[in-house]
């Protein structure tokens, strides 16, 4: 049986204007063939002379995630010195910390573009139209390229408005956003009260991974889903307000179309 391609299948679509997209590493490789997550992070990562141990501790703990480890280790400290232990030990376990944050500050600024001027306008102009066909966007990708796309006012074609539940820098759920982060984005932070995130403003000359480097210095991570398995992923995501509101929204969205195919499939 033939497939068909996209234009065949879109074009045979009669409501065109309730048709959403679900996006995942092939968006994010169609410009460039690095994958943005943590695996690809921890991969790229240079733990200097600490590299064998760090890496001894996110394999005992099966994950990617560089926030996972830095509590694991906050937590070892603590422990640590109400135990009195070594103060030797703890120090290392200090400079694990510092080493774990400058690593994850480092593999950032090496594998991400750090503007929107890295994306061409031809290229801006090619995945702008495809966009903006879609009635709602989610995405399972942690980087910028959409949130560029989107937020590309001047680009062709102009007069198209996304909505990603953010008043200002802090999410409150709107009832009108069409664009959802499902497993969070380099842009986002959970600040303990709200979710927040930062917003694009090149022409200030402060990128969106400065102010990523900014906050890993305070300890800020990134609002990521890095989780190694399903189950740990679809936690994570019920356990956090902004990525269970998108979860459940892609839920709906499945239920309205009857899509053969299951969510789990895309928290795999």
């Amino acid at each position: 049986m033939k497939i068909g391609n996209f234009k065949d299948k879109f074009d045979s679509i009669s409501n065109k204007s309730e048709v959403s997209i679900l996006l995942a590493n092939g968006f994010s490789q169609a410009w460039s063939h690095e994958i943005f997550n943590y695996k690809s992070l921890f991969d790229k990562a240079d733990f200097g002379t600490r590299d064998l141990e760090i890496r001894q501790l996110f394999t005992e703990f099966d994950t990617y995630d560089f926030e996972k480890i830095m509590r694991i280790l906050e937590s070892a400290q603590k422990i640590c010195e109400l135990y009195d232990v070594d103060k030797n030990k703890i120090i290392e376990i200090q400079s694990d910390q510092e080493q774990l944050k400058n690593s994850l500050v480092k593999v950032i600024s090496d594998t991400h573009p750090l503007t929107s001027n890295f994306v061409s306008t031809s290229q801006y102009e090619k995945a702008r139209p495809f966009i903006k066909q879609f009635s709602q966007v989610f995405t399972l990708n942690y980087d910028l390229l959409l949130y560029w796309v989107i937020n590309k006012k001047e680009i062709s074609p102009t007069g198209y408005f996304s909505k990603d539940g953010f008043r200002y820098n802090s999410w409150e759920n709107t009832s009108d956003q069409n664009v959802f982060y499902l497993h969070g984005g380099l842009h986002l932070y959970d600040s303990k009260v709200t979710i927040n995130k930062h917003t694009f403003k090149d022409h200030l000359g402060k990128s969106i991974v400065d102010h990523v480097k900014e906050n890993l210095a305070v300890g800020k991570f990134p609002l990521f889903v890095s989780e190694p398995n399903y189950e740990a992923k679809l936690s994570r995501i019920q356990h956090n307000p902004y990525l269970n509101s998108c979860y459940k929204k892609l839920l709906c969205t499945r239920q309205i179309s009857q899509n053969p195919y299951p969510i789990r499939i895309l928290l795999s």
